[in-house]
């Protein structure tokens, strides 16, 4: 809220941060379950196109599973860092992308199977509606 109102003062608008992707938490009995070699972060379940998360190539899950009574996309990236913040759970993300700026560039770290790299991201301004 102080964000917002900070803009809408300063500004008369208010612009979000976006970086894409939808996602849910990745912890340890999931992990293990899948073979990731992480135990934390956010598993990326879908890629919104031409989002910057697109364009810096991260890769949505290809498959549904159900784990203890939940479903999850899985077979994507694990992003398990924001400019090197480790990410507990998938809040995390979302609260990393809530705090930066549209435009931004920032670093994540991202697990694909059991290759870690680490991807660099302008963040963009979140579309009206969502």
């Amino acid at each position: 809220v102080k964000l917002s109102v900070a803009q809408l003062r300063s500004t008369g608008t208010v612009k979000y941060a976006y970086l894409g992707l939808s996602s849910e938490d990745l912890f340890p009995q999931l992990a293990r379950h899948l073979g990731v070699p992480v135990d934390h972060g956010s598993i990326v379940g879908s890629v919104a196109p031409g989002s910057p998360a697109a364009r810096a190539g991260l890769v949505g899950g290809t498959r549904r599973i159900a784990f203890d009574v939940q479903q999850y996309m899985v077979g994507g990236d694990v992003v398990s860092k924001f400019d090197g913040r480790e990410l507990n759970n998938n809040y995390n993300l979302v609260t990393a992308v809530t705090d930066a700026n549209p435009g931004q560039s920032v670093t994540l770290e991202v697990w694909r199977g059991k290759s870690k790299r680490e991807v660099r991201v302008t963040l963009g301004t979140r579309p009206s509606g969502g």
